[in-house]
C-alpha cells in the first residue's frame, strides 16, 4: 500500500551532477581500496559521505512510497538506480542514487532501473 507523499522536497534532486565530482569520488574510493585491501564497498569513507549527502537530500523520505522514520518508523536506505552489480562505473555517481524505505527498496531489488524521484 503506497502512503500519500507527505515529504516535500526542498532541493532539486536528478540535478546533473558535476562529472568531475563523480570522477573525484571514484578516485579517492580507488585510493581507499588500495591502503586497505580492497575494504568492502559500502563501508568506505567515500561511500559513507556521498550516502550521507543523498540522505540529508532527501528530507528523510522514500523516493517511492514516502513514509519516513519520523512519521512511519521505516529505515531508509541509498539505492542505486541502476544496480552497482550490472552497472559498477555508476556505483558513486549521485545521479544514480535514490532515497528508499527498506520494503520499497528490497521489492525493487537489482531488477528494476525506475528512477523514483520528484521530476
Amino acid at each position: 500500500m503506497l502512503v500519500e507523499r507527505e515529504c516535500t522536497m526542498v532541493l532539486a534532486l536528478g540535478v546533473d551532477e558535476e562529472p568531475a565530482a563523480t570522477a573525484a569520488r571514484q578516485r579517492q574510493y580507488e585510493a581507499e581500496r588500495q591502503e586497505d585491501g580492497g575494504r568492502d564497498f559500502f563501508n568506505t569513507n567515500t561511500w559513507q559521505r556521498l550516502r550521507f549527502d543523498v540522505l540529508a537530500e532527501s528530507e528523510g523520505c522514500c523516493h517511492l512510497c514516502g513514509r519516513s522514520y519520523r512519521e512511519h518508523g521505516v529505515a531508509l536506505e541509498v539505492d542505486h538506480i541502476k544496480p552497482k552489480s550490472r552497472f559498477p562505473s555508476l556505483a558513486l555517481d549521485k545521479d544514480n542514487l535514490q532515497v528508499m524505505c527498506f520494503d520499497c527498496n528490497r521489492g525493487k531489488g537489482n531488477r528494476d532501473t525506475t528512477d523514483w524521484r520528484a521530476d
